[in-house]
């Protein structure tokens, strides 16, 4: 393993454990998956809990490739920015429900 793919495992690790902590609370759904095409991972956040007949808009999506060293979202073709996620998990933690999703600094 080299330096920097330790890097990326300490970092999808630390995304990984901020999305279980935002599970928890409850507001929130949150799924990070791997994929092995891609050489990256998938982000979906959804409001509330999922349920599988429900088509839900999702308050963030991404797939973010990891070729090269270089964190690329597939989606919208623009570098993955760690620290606008994290501000975004961040902000979502503090959720109150009495708040409306859409107030939140929610990036595009």
């Amino acid at each position: 393993m080299t330096h920097q793919d330790k890097n990326t495992l300490e970092l999808i690790t630390s995304i990984l454990k901020k999305l279980y902590d935002l599970n928890s609370r409850g507001y929130f759904t949150a799924w990070l998956d791997w994929s092995g095409h891609t050489n990256g991972f998938y982000i979906k956040i959804i409001k509330g809990k999922w349920v599988e007949e429900k088509n839900v808009k999702p308050v963030y999506e991404a797939l973010v490739c990891t070729t090269f060293g270089i964190w690329k979202d597939a989606f919208s073709g623009q570098t993955f920015d760690v620290s606008e996620f994290l501000s975004l998990i961040q902000s979502l933690m503090e959720y109150k429900s009495s708040v409306k999703v859409k107030s939140l600094k929610i990036p595009t």
